[in-house]
């Protein structure tokens, strides 16, 4: 939910820094992670405990969100601020899913995998549909920097519960 709300501000947040160059500068930052990092984060997820992955790169992605809420609530978020923030959340997001996938067979047992992995993604459609939504509609009257604050708060709570969860070793 808070990525949805999160994506939301960020692009409408390029708009408003940037105009229709600004959006696509800042979508351009959000999606080359994906490539540079993404099997990157499948190698090192395979490495190392998935765990500790996935609750660092929560917190990194936290961290880069703080500012941005702090530095929009004082109305000073430039577009150059926008390029950098979606840049490091994606590349989070390009080492958080690899080890989130791979964790999942071990929480749901092989023989639940199948049944584990459709709901989570009917979970993510919908709060990403039903978010976006809402965010849109908040738009009008919540200040922009609200979203990214809520993102950062949902990172660290999901820091939180994965803290609580056995620990993913390496594959081995």
């Amino acid at each position: 939910l808070g990525d949805a709300f999160q994506y939301i501000a960020l692009m409408w947040a390029a708009l408003l820094a940037g105009g229709p160059l600004g959006v696509l500068v800042v979508r351009l930052a959000d999606s080359a992670p994906a490539l540079v990092f993404g099997f990157h984060g499948g190698l090192v997820a395979d490495r190392t405990d998935r765990k500790r992955l996935m609750v660092v790169s929560d917190l990194a992605r936290a961290a880069v969100l703080l500012p941005v809420a702090v530095a929009g609530l004082a109305g000073d978020l430039p577009l150059w601020g926008l390029v950098v923030s979606a840049f490091v959340l994606t590349t989070g997001a390009s080492y958080f899913e690899p080890a989130y996938g791979a964790a999942l067979p071990a929480l749901a047992g092989r023989e639940n995998v199948q049944a584990a992995n459709a709901l989570v993604r009917a979970s993510a459609d919908a709060l990403w549909l039903g978010g976006s939504a809402i965010a849109a509609a908040l738009l009008a009257v919540v200040p922009l920097s609200t979203f990214f604050a809520i993102n950062a708060g949902s990172f660290v709570l999901s820091a939180l519960l994965l803290s609580g969860l056995p620990r993913f070793p390496a594959a081995t």
